[in-house]
Parts: structure tokens; sequence; C-alpha cells
């Protein structure tokens, strides 16, 4: 099964533990991440959010 993941981004640990809980998922596949600034989350927040979601899903297309 393919999955798109939406994300609010604001806090980059939180979103880190989210999206790490996908990984060991046998039975999905993340074929895109979608990241959604919060409107409390300031530039580096957003970022550093994005630079993890490309990290653990390359070519998942964050944006």
């Amino acid at each position: 099964m393919s999955l798109t993941v939406v994300l609010q981004a604001s806090d980059p640990a939180l979103s880190e533990r989210a999206l790490s809980s996908l990984l060991p998922q046998q039975d999905i596949h993340v074929g895109q991440v979608l990241v959604r600034p919060a409107r409390y989350a300031g530039d580096a927040e957003i970022a550093r959010v994005i630079e993890i979601a490309e990290a653990l899903f390359p070519g998942g297309s964050p944006a």
C-alpha cells in the first residue's frame, strides 16, 4: 500500500518521531510526504522538518 503523509510542521523532534514510526511498517510504502507549516512555526523549524522528511523518505517529495 502506498501512503501519502501530510505533516503539519511545528516541532522538528516530534515530526521526526512521527515519521520514524512509519519506517518499520511492513505493509505500507510512504510514497509522498507533504509538509505544511503550522501557523506558529518559524522558517528554521519548517526547513528542519523538510530536511528530516527528505532524509527518512528520499524521493518522497516533501513540499
